[in-house]
């Protein structure tokens, strides 16, 4: 018998400062995005407040997101026999398209309960650096929940096997994604970085605490709630510095990166196979259109024109309310800071009534909208419309939305 012909070496780890994907063949091949901030339990805070914590923002943003290529859903039914791999035969999954069966993209490979999706791409990241697999952070889904798990991408070659894996929750309950909803994130890691630290647990210094007990004091001025009882966001020195990048002493840090994830360049010379020969009965259907009518388009316009009124103000008072943040900050005495807090406020009223009249606007126009087209035109909270012309006619498409 004739020795196996030698395996070539596998590319080298990525230079430094560089991510690859692969993307793999035969299956459906999901979008790659640099993650956003965008999340609809975000926009639905009064105010959109939830918008102002930097810290909150940062943890939904330090990744790239990959989206479902296809609108699927899955129920799972447990066996109730304990140990028994065939719970895999209880979990139905229903992919557009090709109902009541699986597919390539989204299975089950350890039962339980437990969903994978294909990620679609093998990468290859920096020698020393993994990539840790996850579901899209602070974006909780009913029903189901994203696990996580570290892969060692600077050698590993398995083009077929990345997957997001999620367990269902809530048995015998139909979970449903769409198209275009993030299935998960990819967050580059230094391998082991936990391990280089020494964890200590030591006395506080005294110039920490001194630092504290200011913190605490600027919360004291200024009310400890994230809203006054006027139901007018507080600008409170303590949050205004964290977002500038300024300690309580008006030093600014010195080093603090907080620039988000670039999009990925596609330097490919040729399409992959799933884009030259697709599989049919999986191909992922065209984002949903449709044809308008005059009516529709005119309610469209009119749309579009709140929510441009909206962006011109968001653009003209932006800037306003900034510089009174930082007056705020940087006020010599309480009564500086009070008058300067009071113009925020006065601001940001002004912003947030722009902002409510915008959306009775929008909201009104969508209703009739629906009614145009039958009330077959659903937009799931944190999307939008966009119109796209084509061939001399004009169409619409569900698209989500920035924050």
């Amino acid at each position: 018998m004739s020795e196996p012909a030698p395996l070539p070496p596998l590319p080298p780890p990525a230079p430094d400062g560089v991510i690859y994907a692969y993307p793999a063949r035969g299956t459906l091949l999901p979008d790659l995005r640099p993650a956003t901030p965008a999340r609809p339990w975000m926009t639905k805070t009064s105010g959109r407040h939830a918008y102002r914590c930097l810290p909150l923002v940062q943890g939904c943003t330090q990744g790239w997101e990959v989206l479902s290529p296809v609108d699927f859903a899955v129920t799972w039914i447990p066996s109730g026999k304990g140990q028994e791999h065939e719970n895999t035969d209880r979990l139905h999954v229903d992919v557009a398209g090709r109902p009541g069966r699986s597919s390539d993209f989204v299975t089950s490979f350890h039962g339980y309960g437990i969903v994978s999706m294909m990620c679609g791409y093998a990468f290859r990241t920096p020698a020393g650096v993994s990539l840790l697999l996850r579901g899209p952070a602070n974006r909780p889904k009913r029903g189901i929940h994203a696990l996580e798990a570290l892969v060692e991408t600077d050698w590993y070659a398995g083009l077929s096997e990345l997957a997001f894996s999620w367990q269902v929750t809530n048995p015998g309950e139909t979970i449903r994604f769409a198209r275009g909803e993030p299935i998960g994130m990819v967050v580059p890691v230094p391998r082991g970085y936990a391990g280089h630290f020494t964890p200590e647990l030591v006395d506080t210094p005294p110039e920490f605490e001194r630092h504290e007990e200011a913190w605490r004091a600027a919360r004291r001025e200024d009310g400890d709630g994230p809203y006054s009882p006027t139901g007018k966001a507080n600008l409170r020195p303590s949050r205004a510095s964290y977002r500038l990048g300024l300690g309580l002493d008006g030093q600014r840090v010195a080093d603090r990166r907080l620039r988000g994830p670039r999009p990925f360049v596609d330097r490919r010379t040729s399409p992959t196979a799933t884009e030259a020969e697709p599989e049919p009965p999986l191909a992922a259907p065209t984002r949903p259109r449709r044809l308008l009518t005059a009516e529709q388009a005119d309610l469209l316009d009119q749309i579009a024109g709140a929510q441009e009124a909206e962006r011109r103000v968001a653009a003209d008072l932006g800037p306003r309310i900034r510089s009174a943040e930082r007056a705020v900050l940087r006020g010599a005495t309480k009564a500086e800071r009070l008058v300067a807090r009071d113009e925020a406020d006065r601001l940001l009223t002004q912003l947030h009534a722009a902002q409510r009249a915008a959306r009775v606007d929008v909201s009104r126009n969508l209703a009739a909208l629906r009614r145009a087209f039958g009330g077959e035109l659903v937009v799931p909270p944190g999307h939008g419309l966009r119109v796209v012309p084509e061939g001399g006619l004009r169409y619409v498409e569900v698209v989500e939305l920035p924050p």
